[in-house]
């Protein structure tokens, strides 16, 4: 007897790619740790959800990032926010001097 997986029973469909499409998938589902039916699956889901006007902020990021990534764009993020202190800064020194 041979043992039943549950995607034996689910709907299937094979479906031709433009040339370096099966790559690009590929990749993307090596970078966010998924199978390439559940990348295709993933993103078919949200492209469908942003279709029809649902809060997008409640589905799950496409791609986890990786701790090197969020680390770096913690770091991009806190590089903004002293930046925009600075321009705060300046503009708050700018508007002293013209109520003077």
């Amino acid at each position: 007897m041979s043992k039943r997986f549950p995607s034996d029973t689910q709907d299937r469909f094979m479906v031709r790619l433009p040339e370096g499409m099966r790559e690009m998938i590929s990749a993307a589902a090596k970078s966010s740790k998924r199978t390439m039916n559940a990348e295709i699956v993933a993103r078919l889901e949200l492209s469908f959800a942003d279709q029809e006007g649902h809060d997008m902020s409640a589905q799950p990021c496409p791609r986890p990032m990786s701790k090197t990534q969020l680390g770096a764009l913690t770091l991009r993020l806190s590089a903004i926010e002293s930046r925009l202190q600075i321009v705060e800064e300046a503009a708050s020194k700018m508007n002293s001097r013209e109520n003077d």
